[in-house]
């Protein structure tokens, strides 16, 4: 019975058979490698063949047109017979690059040859000035820290005493030196070149809370030609570091005094009588200050200055609208191990376009190499005095002689007002003497 059964339902059962599944070959064909045929490979050869054949060309059209721009500067030069100007410190009108020769070697950027003599490769021309004698001093202040319990209230403000303590700290300096419009100096006489000073403050908004590493700068340019640079140094230390003595102040302070060496500047026109003072009450500073062990000093990474210092970021994006004057780097000589180096950026109108002027510094203080501070002069020394401090002085001693004047129409006042009250008095005892003679 249920043989039957099972016969019957085979009987009406279709049977199907599987079909091959596809192989993983199949379905990832498209990831085979096409034959490439003999047309495309004879196309690639010749866009390869017409490319070295165009950079042949124009390897070919460069080298004549340097070959041309040299002749043509010779030509221009001693071609003439001599009637076409010679090129001076004077008459330079684009951006000049200042190393001394004694430093070529190591200061020259990376890349370039390095020039010899009064020569001009390409269109790089190279002039020889005469050497300056220019020791530039920084002296670096720290916060301060209140010693006394005077200064210790939470009345007193603290970045207010240091600031006044460094003015006449600095006062003191430039009279104590002897150099300058005031007094001679010890070998060059008196005048106004040998001694610049000045004296920076920081415009971060964490100078006053004591939150930066240098809330006071100050930086004094002696000129070896007309003083004796030793002494003048020796003056300026003393005199400074005296007034800052925790005994007559109440705080202590770190203080960094060190001479510098200008090693490259990188400057733009007029170049001939450059100024190392602020000219204008706008003028700012970007300075930053790098710390290396003795001995990384190599040649090779002191060529490369224009990277590591963030000169090459600045000097490209400075607009004009800042006034970009000079790049300066400064190098000191080896103390303890260590050794400092000094980039100063000077822009006449650091301040009134300060929002164009700071827009590469948060991309260089990302690299975490050294340490970057804004500033702004405060005063000017060496026997001138700022044109702002000069209004200022003059403002109040126009406000002197005004309230003089003001106390002497009072007191004329006063004076005339007591002549007609001793009138008035006589008249009232004439009337007085002529009642009593008719009573």
């Amino acid at each position: 019975m249920s043989y039957s059964r099972l016969s019957q339902q085979q009987d009406g059962l279709q049977i199907t058979t599987p079909t091959p599944k596809s192989s993983t070959a199949s379905r990832f064909s498209f990831f085979s490698r096409k034959k490439t045929s003999k047309s495309s490979a004879a196309q690639t050869a010749a866009a390869l063949a017409y490319l070295q054949e165009q950079r042949r060309v124009n390897a070919i059209r460069k080298k004549e047109r340097e070959q041309q721009e040299e002749a043509e500067a010779m030509s221009s030069s001693g071609g003439l017979g001599g009637q076409h100007e010679a090129v001076t410190l004077g008459t330079l009108k684009q951006d000049s690059l200042m190393i001394p020769v004694a430093r070529m070697s190591h200061f020259f950027p990376a890349g370039h040859p390095i020039p010899k003599g009064s020569t001009q490769q390409g269109r790089m021309k190279v002039l020889e000035a005469p050497e300056q004698s220019i020791h530039v001093v920084f002296h670096m202040l720290g916060p301060a820290t209140p010693v006394t319990p005077a200064l210790c209230s939470p009345l007193t403000h603290l970045y207010s005493t240091q600031r006044d303590c460094l003015l006449k700290a600095f006062k003191s300096a430039v009279t104590g030196a002897g150099v300058g419009g005031g007094g001679g100096g010890s070998s060059g006489g008196s005048n106004s070149s040998a001694l610049q000073g000045m004296v920076l403050l920081n415009l971060e908004r964490g100078g006053e809370l004591g939150e930066v590493e240098f809330p006071f700068m100050v930086v004094w340019v002696v000129d070896g030609r007309y003083c004796d640079s030793r002494q003048v140094i020796k003056k300026l230390r003393q005199h400074s570091l005296e007034s800052f003595d925790p005994i007559n102040t109440g705080f202590t302070c770190t203080h960094y005094f060190d001479t510098f060496e200008e090693v490259a500047i990188l400057a733009r026109p007029p170049v001939e009588k450059m100024c190392r003072k602020a000219t204008t009450a706008s003028t700012g500073y970007i300075i930053t200050v790098f710390k290396v062990f003795e001995g990384d000093d190599s040649v090779k990474f002191e060529r490369n200055w224009l990277g590591w210092t963030g000169a090459r970021t600045l000097y490209k994006s400075l607009t004009s609208e800042v006034g970009l004057k000079r790049l300066t780097l400064h190098k000191s000589k080896p103390q303890n191990g260590c050794l400092h180096y000094v980039l100063l950026c000077d822009c006449a109108h650091f301040l009134t376009s300060i929002n164009q002027a700071v827009k590469a510094i948060p991309s260089l203080r990302m690299r975490l190499c050294g340490d970057m501070v804004l500033e702004h002069q405060r005063q000017a020394g060496a026997g001138t005095r700022s044109r702002e401090w000069r209004s200022k002085e003059g403002r109040k001693q126009g406000m002197v002689k005004q309230g003089r004047k003001q106390g002497m129409v009072k007191q004329g006042r006063k004076e005339a007002g007591s002549g007609e009250g001793r009138k008035g008095e006589g008249r009232k005892q004439g009337m007085v003497k002529e009642g009593r003679k008719e009573g």
